[in-house]
């Protein structure tokens, strides 16, 4: 195990990730924001199960926010691999088109008086503080970028942490240097 340890490259952000799981205190309330398709969930429930099982071991308290309309669907998926986390003990904080004109209403900070058809109505408004963590399941820079940099404005002490694709990694790496996540 020593001899396998040794040729293992751990990146900075991942050590960030490890040490903010790590001293995340029992029964912390954290925001997950789930930013992906389909076809990325096995990517992600591949890399999620493990993280999601220590936020349990923590007893988390876990809310749902989703940017992608199959978001709901996916999240249950997820959940049910993972015992002891059920889908009806998480809170559901709606669908938050981010992508569409959610970033431009939260930078701005009011309803824009312009209309988008087709678009679900929002229902919920985004919580904007009392989360002890974030953290965000993105197959894409650009919804992984909107999320972070709204997020950072609004909650700036909130720690920020991604479960992207490997696609979508190397393009958000030079968030982690001034520490946004």
């Amino acid at each position: 195990k020593d001899a396998l340890t040794q040729n293992v490259v751990i990146h900075q952000h991942t050590v960030g990730f490890l040490n903010w799981s790590d001293t995340l205190a029992q029964d912390s309330p954290i925001l997950l924001v789930f930013d992906y398709q389909p076809a990325f969930s096995s990517e992600i429930n591949l890399i999620a199960r493990p993280i999601l099982k220590t936020l349990i071991e923590k007893e988390s308290k876990i809310s749902v926010l989703s940017s992608s309309i199959s978001g709901p669907i996916l999240y249950r998926q997820l959940f049910q691999l993972i015992s002891g986390l059920e889908a009806d003990s998480i809170t559901d904080l709606g669908y938050f088109p981010i992508g569409a004109y959610g970033a431009f209403d939260l930078g701005m900070g009011f309803s824009a008086n312009w209309q988008i058809t087709g678009v679900p109505d929002r229902s919920k408004s985004l919580p904007v503080d009392g989360f002890d963590g974030i953290l965000i399941f993105a197959d894409t820079y650009e919804g992984a970028r909107a999320w972070i940099e709204q997020l950072t404005m609004l909650m700036p002490e909130t720690p920020i942490n991604l479960l992207v694709t490997s696609h979508a990694l190397h393009l958000l790496v030079p968030h982690s240097d001034p520490g946004q996540i």
